[in-house]
């Protein structure tokens, strides 16, 4: 009979350490190429967006800034991979209008990043003049319920 003695988990423990630390640098890339691509757009209707899509065959990272006047699709860099060695790429394919980027898409893992970056587009807002004014609990009518004492036992 075979004795592996200390030697096989030793060798699972090191290729745990070993994934963790190529986990950790791959999360810190993710932050700095975000960091890079805000820093990158100062445009004061640019929004910067990220979505992520992923599957058992790979998964791809997508940092997107949009002009939301425009509604035009101004930087596109993703990762896509199935491995902690993928890095970020430009992604030229994306950019344009926001209404046809689907189409402009090619791969299901980020097809689903560009539907999760999208989602996260902030709606416009309404200007405060013409917001109808609430008041108790939301309700637009100003009477309030009457306040009732507190019994003593």
């Amino acid at each position: 009979m075979l004795d592996i003695g200390w030697q096989f988990p030793a060798l699972l423990f090191l290729a745990m350490v070993v994934s963790g630390l190529l986990t950790l640098l791959q999360q810190r890339q993710y932050s700095r190429e975000l960091t890079r691509v805000a820093e990158a757009s100062r445009g004061s209707d640019d929004v910067l967006l990220s979505g992520r899509g992923r599957s058992i065959r790979g998964g791809a990272v997508l940092i997107l800034v949009v002009d939301r006047a425009n509604g035009r699709i101004t930087t596109a860099r993703g990762m896509v991979g199935a491995s902690v060695f993928a890095r970020f790429r430009d992604l030229p394919a994306l950019l344009g209008p926001t209404a046809t980027v689907s189409e402009r898409t090619r791969g299901k893992q980020l097809s689903a990043a560009v539907t999760m970056a999208l989602a996260q587009m902030p709606t416009p807002r309404r200007p405060r003049a013409t917001a109808p004014k609430t008041t108790f609990m939301g309700s637009r009518s100003t009477v309030r319920p009457a306040r009732r004492p507190v019994a003593t036992a």
